[in-house]
């Protein structure tokens, strides 16, 4: 297999150092290789979630329901009804 970035050095000897290049940023790099992506509006990532929850949700949802089981109070083994 044919790999011309990959190059065998021998282990006793240092190996040489990539030259840097000063003139190019990482992002102007990515955009020169064309591996920079423009992101999407979020508007758009969020539309169908919301379309999902509105589906799952009926009229029942909406409200608020002030009742609490807990609030009842129960007698003891003990007390006589």
């Amino acid at each position: 297999m044919k790999n011309p970035s990959l190059r065998q050095e021998p282990i006793y000897q240092s190996a040489p150092v990539l030259p840097l290049d000063q003139k190019t940023s990482i992002l102007d790099w990515l955009e020169e290789t064309g591996r920079l992506a423009a992101r999407n509006d979020q508007d758009d990532r969020f539309s169908v979630a919301e379309e999902d929850v509105a589906e799952i949700m009926t009229s029942e949802d909406l409200g608020y329901d002030d009742f609490d089981d807990d609030d009842e109070v129960l007698p003891l083994d003990d007390e006589p009804i």
